[in-house]
C-alpha cells in the first residue's frame, strides 16, 4: 500500500543521512583536527548521498568524478583520504548494508533484492553479500528477518504465505 511505501521511503531516507554522517564521524574518529579537510568532505556529501540514492544504478569512478567535476584518478585520491576507502569499496559496502536491511525487513526475493542492490545477478550478490556478512542472504534472512504477515507490506504481492521469499 502506498502508507507502507512512504514509511519504507521514510526510512530509507534516514538511513541514507545516517550513513553519510557515519562516513564522515568515522573519518574524524581517525584524524587530528589540522588533517582534516572540510573542503573535500564539503564536496563528497552530495556524491556519498547519491550513491546511497542510486545504489541500484552502475556507479563507476568516472560516473562519480564526473558528478563532482574532477577527474578519476583525483576523485579517488580526494574520495579515500576523506572517507578512508576506496569508492568502489564503499559502494559494494553500501549494497551490502541496503541489501541486509531489505532481507530483514521485507519479502522480496533474492533475484529482486539483487537487482536494487545494483547487482549484477544473485550469483554475484549472493557471493558478495557471504564474503562481507559471512553467511549467503537466505540464510543472513532465516537468522535475521522477521516473519511479515503479507508481501503486500514489503512490497511483494507475491510473497509466500509464511512471509518469507527465498
Amino acid at each position: 500500500s502506498s502508507t507502507a511505501s512512504a514509511a519504507t521511503c521514510s526510512r530509507a531516507k534516514a538511513l541514507v543521512n545516517l550513513s553519510v554522517a557515519a562516513a564522515f564521524d568515522l573519518r574524524r574518529d581517525v584524524l587530528d583536527d589540522g588533517e582534516r579537510d572540510d573542503d573535500a568532505e564539503r564536496q563528497l556529501r552530495p556524491v556519498l548521498r547519491y550513491i546511497d540514492e542510486h545504489l541500484e544504478d552502475p556507479l563507476d569512478n568516472a560516473r562519480l568524478a564526473a558528478f563532482v567535476h574532477a577527474s578519476e584518478s583525483h576523485f579517488i585520491r580526494m574520495f579515500r583520504r576523506v572517507v578512508g576507502c576506496t569508492p568502489a569499496r564503499h559502494v559494494q559496502e553500501r549494497r551490502v548494508q541496503q541489501a541486509a536491511e531489505l532481507l530483514s525487513q521485507t519479502n522480496l526475493t533474492i533475484d529482486e533484492i539483487a537487482e536494487r542492490c545494483g547487482f549484477a545477478n544473485r550469483f554475484h550478490f549472493s557471493r558478495v553479500f557471504a564474503q562481507r556478512m559471512v553467511e549467503p542472504p537466505g540464510r543472513y534472512r532465516a537468522s535475521h528477518g522477521r516473519r511479515l504477515e503479507s508481501g503486500i507490506e514489503a512490497g511483494n504481492p507475491s510473497a509466500s504465505e509464511s512471509g518469507i521469499a527465498r
